[in-house]
């Protein structure tokens, strides 16, 4: 249930101070309408939420909106909340700060419902050329670093260290890599933690699989590392010193918590990376999957390939969709990160 008028979490105030930093460049009804929200909250002044277009951005709401812009110039994906021609309003607005609506934890970025949203409604559709894969590691880091018998999670490992700390401001995911989480602690896997931390678990079979995974990160960074330098005649540009074990760390917290699998590809499935899917925090209670299909209309296809979302149910304007993230395997392994903290959430 959602309160009205007051100030507490689920309230008005609390949506409109969530929906704040959609995207869009310019004033939409939306956002009017949110404002107006805002003004009637006799505890929120006019602009306590709502930045106007026209003053200095906040680096979170700056980079929601470049990752959109670029989606749209590189994919011709429509995020706008207008129809067009051939093209229905976008459902789905960029919060840069959602909350659990049960247990009243912050969940970070999410995307919540603009309006009305049935079941079976299209919600997301990316071009999957715009997904990091290991199809676009092989073509950025060469055939010879990525073989074909390399592992999905190693090469979009190292396909990430190459955009993030190597092209930097030359990546051409450089939109999407602004608004992945810039240090481990923000995510705070087990596999990252100390000692001193996991001895609070001690007992606990988590114990045993975290060290286990941390063994085997740093067996599979030895072993790139060794490749990279066999071939850094193949890659000049990629220092050694770029590719460290805090830099491989963090890759593996980035795959581990955004990481999708796709299983009706051509190729048959593959993990990706997904600009602004990844977005949709997860709902154990949801039945809504990302998967991929060929792109086009019914009657004629294109060739290309895009990754899509419908609407497991309704939604209520506001309402934060959510997605049940198909939990992926590395190497026999159930991603123990985001298996883990999902499974000590629920049960608390």
């Amino acid at each position: 249930m959602i309160e009205k008028g007051g100030g507490g979490a689920g309230s008005d105030a609390d949506w409109a101070k969530a929906l704040r930093d959609n995207e869009g460049n310019d004033p939409s009804l939306f956002e009017e309408e949110l404002l107006s929200l805002t003004k009637k909250n006799s505890q929120l002044s006019s602009g306590a939420f709502l930045k106007s277009k026209k003053t200095n951005l906040s680096p979170k709401l700056k980079a929601n909106q470049n990752l959109l812009t670029w989606l749209e110039e590189n994919g011709d994906v429509y995020l706008k909340d207008q129809s067009t021609w051939g093209s229905a309003p976008h459902p789905l607005a960029v919060s840069t700060e959602t909350v659990d609506e049960i247990t009243n934890e912050s969940t970070g970025r999410g995307l919540l419902a603009r309006r009305s949203i049935n079941e079976g409604d299209e919600l997301i559709s990316i071009p999957l050329r715009l997904c990091m894969t290991i199809n676009s590691a092989r073509e950025a880091l060469g055939n010879k670093l990525i073989s074909s018998g390399t592992n999905e999670y190693l090469a979009i490992a190292a396909h990430l260290i190459y955009e993030k700390f190597v092209l930097k401001e030359k990546s051409f995911w450089k939109p999407y890599l602004d608004v992945l989480p810039l240090s481990v602690e923000e995510v705070n896997p087990t596999f990252t933690w100390s000692d001193e931390d996991l001895a609070f678990l001690e007992g606990s079979p988590v114990v045993a699989a975290t060290r286990s995974l941390q063994a085997k990160l740093e067996r599979e960074y030895e072993a790139m590392k060794a490749k990279l330098k066999k071939f850094g005649g193949v890659i000049p540009e990629f220092p050694e010193e770029s590719f460290s074990l805090q830099n491989w760390i963090w890759a593996f917290t980035i795959l581990f918590s955004r990481a999708i699998r796709l299983q009706s590809v051509k190729e048959g499935e593959t993990l990706a990376l997904v600009p602004y899917a990844d977005f949709i925090n997860h709902s154990p209670f949801s039945t809504a999957y990302i998967d991929a299909r060929e792109s086009g209309s019914w009657l004629l296809k294109d060739g290309d390939q895009e990754v899509i979302l419908y609407a497991d149910r309704g939604y209520r304007k506001m309402e934060q969709v959510r997605t049940c993230t198909e939990y992926v395997w590395y190497e026999g392994r159930l991603d123990y990160l985001f298996q883990i903290h999902m499974l000590f959430k629920e049960l608390s």
